[in-house]
């Protein structure tokens, strides 16, 4: 990001509420990031969350390990419950697994 710029929108506004309601250290993810990870991580399913905020529920996923696929192991990286670094999934997940 360029200095004096702000990320708004949707999507900035439900990864902010899913981390939110992520505990410390859980990785909670919307159904369009859990199926771009489905490959390399095991996913447990929460059901929908009311988030504030947010019109309707939103399916939401607790990324519950790696599953150790590498080859299939996208470029991607997140921000894990409460207030913790950026780190890159394989990275967290391994500290669940």
């Amino acid at each position: 990001m360029c200095p004096g710029y702000t990320a708004i929108g949707t999507v900035c506004n439900l990864a902010a509420r899913l981390c939110a309601e992520a505990k410390d250290g859980q990785i909670l993810v919307s159904s369009r990031i859990a199926e771009a990870v489905e490959a390399i991580a095991r996913l447990e399913d929460l059901g929908n969350l009311e988030l504030r905020g947010l019109r309707r529920p939103v399916a939401a996923f607790n990324v519950v390990q790696s599953t150790g696929a590498a080859d299939a192991r996208p470029n991607l990286t997140v921000v894990a419950g409460g207030r913790g670094p950026t780190k890159p999934i394989p990275e967290l997940t391994a500290k669940v697994s």
